[in-house]
Order: C-alpha cells, then structure tokens, then sequence
C-alpha cells in the first residue's frame, strides 16, 4: 500500500479495492498470513506471464491512469489513448505467448480438473451363463430388490414402476443386457422397447 501510495498509483479507495481483490476468492494473486503476503499459484503464473511487459510496470500503470485524467479533463484527445493502450497490447502480448512457454519449467505441469461425480449404487452377480457381473442398482429412481436383481442375473424380464420427471407414474418391464454406450461396453437394466413408446402416446 505505501508503495502504490508513494508512486500515486489509484486514490486511497482504489488502492484498497484492488488490494483486496487480488487476496481474495479463487483467482487471489496473493495470500495474506499474519500480515505477510505471498504468492498464490495463480499470482506465480500471472507474474511469469508478464515478466518484462509495459502493463506490469507500476510506471505504465501511472501514465495509463495520467492519460486517461487528461482525456477526462478535455486536454487531451482519446484517440491518442487508445494508440498508446494499442502500443502496449502490441509490445507485450509476443512477450506474454513466450512468457507461456516458460510455465512447465517454472510452474510444473498443470493441474487436472476432474469432475467427481457421485457413485452410483452397484450390485452384481453371475449371469444364467456363469458370467460375472456388476451392474447398477437403481434404474430411473426404482432401486433393485433383491428378487429383482436374483430375477434378472437369471434372465427374466421384471415389472416396477416409476415417476417420470413430469411426477406422472410410469410401468417400466425389461431384462438385463449387456449394452454399449460411446464405444463402452456395460451391463444394465434395459427396457423393453414398447415402454417408451407407450409412455410417448
């Protein structure tokens, strides 16, 4: 702060707005601890995106916000604004594509996103050919007793009903098979085919 201060970087208000943006939420540049702060991941790769860029300049910064008061103040014409915002896009974003190359080496490899997602409740069992499977308990909101699922391994067909997202009831009959989803072979319940060309009518 006394550094943004001592530069006449912002207003008072706007020195403490930013500060706080960038030490909080998921995208925080820095992390305050005990009055300390340090580098977030996130602070760690913006500030190797823009080593040696005129934007990170505390001095480009002062003459970008003394441009614009003057523009403001009808002293200086906008359009020589924006030629000097233009020449900096133009300097610094080859800077910031080679800049990106230096992240595996300094940062390391990136971390992987994945989605979990909740596990679905399973049951399993042999097959009337001595197959073993695993497939899951509950079809449409009707979860497998267990004579179902005895009926089922052994290959008959089995009736229950279910709601449809409507709250409308719906009777449902089918067998387990084994099915194909993207090229991915699985056991499951399947319906016949006339249920839901019933449940369309």
């Amino acid at each position: 702060m006394n550094y943004l201060q001592q530069h006449n970087i912002g207003t008072g208000a706007t020195r403490v707005s930013t500060v706080s943006q960038i030490t909080s939420g998921p995208t925080a540049l820095l992390k305050e601890r005990k009055g300390q702060f340090s580098m977030t991941d996130v602070g760690t790769i913006s500030a190797i995106l823009t080593e040696g860029t005129i934007i990170s300049s505390t001095n480009a910064t002062k003459r970008l916000l003394t441009l614009m008061d003057q523009v403001g103040r009808f002293e200086l014409p906008p359009d020589q604004l924006l030629m000097t915002a233009t020449q900096t896009v133009e300097h610094d974003l080859p800077l910031m594509v080679a800049n990106a190359d230096k992240l595996r080496q300094l940062v390391g490899e990136p971390t992987k996103l994945v989605k979990k997602y909740p596990q679905k409740a399973k049951t399993s069992g042999k097959t009337k050919t001595g197959e073993e499977v695993k497939f899951n308990q509950v079809w449409g909101g009707h979860r497998f007793t267990a004579e179902e699922v005895t009926a089922l391994l052994a290959g008959e067909e089995i009736k229950f009903q279910i709601k449809t997202k409507r709250g409308k009831p719906m009777a449902v009959h089918g067998k387990l098979a084994q099915q194909t989803y993207k090229g991915h072979k699985f056991w499951g319940f399947k319906p016949a085919a006339d249920v839901f060309a019933r449940s369309g009518k």
